[in-house]
C-alpha cells in the first residue's frame, strides 16, 4: 500500500492512499476521529529540522512549531514530499500556515534536493505507522474496564 497523505489534527487523522500499485490507481482516504497516540504524532515532529532547513527559519521555530501533515508522491526515482507545518503566533489566535515547496527525490548525482536518506527514512516510518493507525494501533484509547478487569460490578 502506498500512503500518499498524512494529516493530524488533535482530534482526526486523515491518511490517503493509493488502491493499488498501478499507475492509474484510485486514490481512497481514510479518516478517523479517535486521537492518536504520543508516538505516531511524535514521529511527525521529527519533520521539525527539515522544514525550518527548507524554509529557511530561524531555529527558534521549532520551538512553536508543529508538523500536521505530508503528501508523499511516488516517482520512478524515489518519493518527492510536501510537509505542512502550523506555527504559534503571540499575536493572535490563529497559528500561521507552512507547506514546504515540493522536495523531489535524488534523482541523480549532479542534481541536488533536500531530499535526504534521513528525510526519506522518517516518511517511511510515518508512512508504516499510518499504516498501522488504519490497523487500530497508534491511537490514544480510553479504559475499557474498571480496575482489575471487571466491568464496573
Amino acid at each position: 500500500m502506498k500512503i500518499t497523505k498524512v494529516k493530524i489534527k488533535p482530534n482526526s487523522t486523515e491518511i490517503g492512499y493509493l488502491e493499488s500499485e498501478a499507475r492509474d490507481s484510485k486514490e481512497v482516504v481514510f479518516k478517523s476521529w479517535d486521537k492518536q497516540s504520543k508516538e505516531f504524532v511524535e514521529s511527525l515532529q521529527v519533520l521539525k529540522p527539515h522544514v525550518i532547513y527548507i524554509l529557511e527559519l530561524p531555529e527558534e521555530y521549532a520551538e512553536t512549531l508543529t508538523i500536521t501533515g505530508i503528501s508523499i508522491k511516488y516517482e520512478d526515482a524515489g518519493i518527492g514530499v510536501v510537509i505542512s507545518a502550523t506555527k504559534e503566533l503571540d499575536s493572535l489566535d490563529a497559528p500561521l500556515c507552512l507547506n514546504t515547496p515540493y522536495i523531489p527525490p535524488q534523482r541523480n548525482e549532479n542534481m541536488h534536493t533536500p531530499m535526504s536518506g534521513m528525510l526519506e527514512m522518517t516518511v517511511d516510518k510515518i508512512t508504516a505507522m499510518a499504516q498501522q493507525f488504519m490497523e487500530g494501533m497508534h491511537r490514544t484509547q480510553g479504559q475499557l474496564f474498571d480496575k482489575e478487569g471487571t466491568h464496573g460490578n
